[in-house]
């Protein structure tokens, strides 16, 4: 009887110990570097613009390794946190306007950002940065056809150079133009380890005759929890900076917090995580005794 309370207690106290251990280290639990994207001479078309601005110094946001050179399109999680995110700028007026928005809620979100905007726009990237929102790759021209290794490494690279040169921020994240994958360029940026990101919840704001209710309620109606929310701050006159605070005021209303594609990363990676510890277990419970054994003599 006290060998087979023994051991039970060993189990317990391990059991325990990782536990605390993983929720006491959760920051920094399957936080690694991003693979740089060196900007080779034969992969440049153009130089590239140089900002009047001093860059800020390099900063990166780690993303689980089991991220790196995969897709992502959400987390399978119960916890209701959702990821906003914008494509398509900086963009003059509607850029700031979701600034302000997201500042006036305390909200960090993703940006995916176009190589050519930036060069238009490098102020606007700054202030993005400055707000401690993460600055993700969309390519730099937005281009949908199918392209060469040589063309897809212009796309990719000159864009993460430029957004470094202009806030020092270093890009792990990547958006193909249109959610394509086929077209040679999300198959580049996944070889140079790139996670390539896509969505959960299209919002609709590129729509012909979207409105910013409409918008709004089809972004609430559809968000499930580890859900990812495609907008656009550029491209046009687009009715979301007008529904954003509609949107975030409903989701909040609903019980959700907002988190980075980063920080949704984390949090699937710690379910996933709890989950292996939790089959773990249940396996070692299945080699223990359902009764105590009789020591021997009695």
């Amino acid at each position: 009887m006290r060998n087979f309370q023994i051991v039970s207690l060993a189990f317990t106290a391990s059991v325990g110990a990782f536990l605390a251990g993983f929720w006491f280290f959760r920051p920094v639990l399957g936080q690694a570097s991003s693979p740089k994207s060196p900007l080779g001479a034969s992969m440049v078309n153009a130089p590239l613009p140089v900002p009047t601005a001093i860059p800020q110094p390099a900063v990166r946001v780690p993303i689980p390794v089991w991220f790196h050179g995969k897709r992502f399109e959400g987390a399978k999680i119960d916890e209701k946190v959702v990821a906003l995110t914008f494509d398509d700028g900086p963009w003059p007026i509607s850029t700031l306007k979701i600034l302000k928005t997201l500042r006036q809620n305390q909200i960090r979100a993703t940006f995916f950002c176009l190589g050519y905007a930036i060069a238009e726009h490098p102020e606007l990237l700054q202030a993005i940065f400055a707000d401690g929102h993460v600055l993700s790759n969309h390519t730099w021209h937005h281009r949908y056809r199918r392209m060469s290794r040589t063309e897809s490494a212009a796309e990719i690279d000159n864009t993460t150079a430029l957004i470094k040169k202009v806030t020092g921020a270093e890009v792990n994240l990547f958006r193909p133009p249109g959610g394509i994958l086929n077209n040679g360029v999300a198959a580049y940026a996944a070889r140079k380890g790139y996670s390539v990101v896509l969505w959960t919840v299209v919002s609709g704001d590129t729509f012909r005759g979207m409105t910013p209710d409409r918008m709004a309620n089809k972004v609430i109606s559809l968000v499930r929890p580890g859900g990812v929310v495609l907008m656009h701050d550029g491209g046009g006159h687009h009715p979301t900076s007008v529904a954003l605070p509609k949107i975030i005021a409903g989701l909040k209303k609903r019980g959700y917090r907002f988190v980075t594609i980063p920080e949704l990363m984390d949090l699937q990676q710690e379910a996933w995580q709890m989950a292996d510890l939790k089959e773990s277990a249940r396996r070692f419970a299945l080699t223990m005794p359902k009764s105590p054994p009789t020591a021997v003599g009695q």
